[in-house]
């Protein structure tokens, strides 16, 4: 044992905690003994510990604690991430656990919980965030969903942002130890159809490269059989591939459960409006998405994305490739 002395002239006045960290060196081990020469304050209410949150959905979660001492009542508070808490509006509990109802989708919270061990004394709080889940999509006749990918998180290829968009998914079934091949697809800036982002796509034929990646859209209500879709697409270049491939996904996670619907779709380096509906998927997925899939017929695909709108086939669809032909002075013929 060595006698070893701190200098806490420093914090003369206050009420600090003091801690020993024990950094661990191939196993070795640390014994302390005898602490003095300072008064040591224990809190009386000691915070709860172990606060988490769990049973996310979209509109509510549960929460769960551990009690810091001996109390038996508890008074919580929650907000918006970054909300000033009010604790004359704090809701009592005298179990360690509470339901949160009436929660706003894809929304950030902080939930605050102290223990309450009489009207005179209350603990510090214990704090947790927590997100709700995203709220399916339901599509109607009025209500079409259009994004542009605008307040998606701009990536490349030396970060993986998983959640990128917001209630979007993305799939990359890269086995490369880089994470970069990881990446795609991403949100950039580089070349939008329209306003400042879009959606990049890379794919690669080699070994130990980019393969195959899926864009998962936010889970919708609707049967799929019965909404259309359209979004702006182009390649980076003539010198690669494009090609994309569109389908419904159960699981937003698994690759294995993407069933395409529809052929491959064979894109210029224009960007190009791409216009399809779902009613030949047989399947009960509920994730649109877009697959880039590996190339075969180059090196590699580079693709860009934007402007997508998912909405109900509509009952009188518009014509397509409208021409005339057999023109004269007075006629022609519309094809």
């Amino acid at each position: 044992y060595t006698l070893k002395s701190i200098d806490l002239s420093a914090y003369v006045g206050q009420n600090i905690y003091i801690a020993f960290h024990v950094v661990d060196h191939d196993g070795g081990a640390v014994w302390i003994d005898d602490v003095s020469g300072v008064s040591l304050f224990v809190p009386s209410c000691p915070k709860p510990t172990g606060l988490a949150a769990s049973n996310l959905t979209a509109t509510s979660v549960d929460a769960t604690w551990t009690a810091g001492g001996a109390e038996s009542s508890w008074q919580y508070l929650y907000g918006t991430t970054g909300f000033t808490p009010d604790w004359s509006l704090a809701t009592e509990a005298t179990t360690a656990s509470a339901s949160l109802p009436g929660l706003n989708p894809n929304t950030s919270y902080d939930l605050l919980v102290r223990a309450y061990c009489s009207g005179e004394e209350q603990s510090d709080p214990a704090k947790t965030t927590f997100r709700t889940e995203c709220a399916a999509l339901q599509i109607t006749a009025s209500t079409t969903y259009t994004y542009g990918f605008e307040d998606a998180t701009v990536g490349s290829y030396s970060n993986n942002y998983a959640d990128f968009i917001p209630c979007w998914g993305k799939v990359n079934n890269s086995t490369s130890s880089y994470a970069s091949y990881k990446a795609y697809p991403y949100a950039c800036a580089t070349d939008p159809h329209l306003g400042n982002n879009c959606v990049y796509f890379s794919a690669a034929n080699y070994t130990d490269s980019p393969s195959e990646q899926i864009l998962v859209f936010p889970e919708v209500a609707n049967d799929v059989q019965t909404l259309a879709l359209s979004f702006w697409a182009k390649m980076s270049s003539s010198d690669y591939s494009g090609a994309l491939q569109l389908g419904v996904m159960t699981d937003p996670t698994d690759p294995t459960t993407f069933t395409k619907v529809g052929q491959d779709i064979s894109l210029t380096t224009t960007y190009t409006l791409y216009e399809f509906d779902f009613t030949t998927y047989a399947g009960e997925g509920h994730y649109v998405a877009i697959r880039c899939p590996r190339p075969t017929s180059s090196s590699y695909q580079s693709i860009y994305v934007d402007d997508v709108v998912l909405s109900l086939i509509p009952p009188c669809r518009p014509l397509k490739s409208v021409s005339v032909s057999d023109i004269t002075r007075t006629s022609l013929r519309v094809n």
